[in-house]
């Protein structure tokens, strides 16, 4: 799956660019490793297939992929900025952090299809939409904890 690649808004050359708040380092670095997680569970899925569900392998590394995106939105992301950005669905994301962390075990196949084919595609749009670039193929920032 491509995902377009968008630079870093420049907010000094623009108006509409003067409304929006601008984005903290430790925000844009997690917004960047989100979507870097979500676009390898998607990936993990249209290269295994339509079975890819009944694949365990595969369905554990897209449980892992998800985990990750939900642990950065509770855990990362700074939490005086969520308001900021309403458009990302952080009570979704905290809910799939507490079934994956709490019920893994009992995965659901149909809500993690549900996961792959749309929630995480219309969080991948809404990243994009923010501006936030993709500076490589895999875009998965060095290390969080240094922001």
């Amino acid at each position: 799956m491509g995902v377009p690649r968008t630079r870093r808004p420049d907010h000094a050359n623009s108006t509409a660019a003067a409304l929006t708040p601008r984005i903290s380092e430790a925000a844009y670095v997690c917004l960047q490793a989100m979507r870097a997680s979500a676009r390898k569970a998607v990936e993990y899925a249209e290269g295994a297939g339509d079975g890819w569900d009944r694949e365990d392998l595969v369905v554990d590394a897209i449980a892992n992929r998800i985990s990750d995106v939900a642990e950065l939105a509770r855990y990362q992301f700074p939490a005086e900025e969520k308001d900021t950005y309403p458009q990302v669905p952080w009570d979704d994301l905290a809910t799939a952090r507490e079934f994956f962390t709490h019920e893994y075990s009992r995965l659901d196949p149909d809500r993690l299809r549900e996961l792959v084919e749309h929630a995480l595609p219309d969080l991948i749009e809404i990243i994009n939409d923010l501006g936030i670039s993709v500076d490589t193929d895999d875009d998965e920032p060095a290390d969080l904890d240094e922001v």
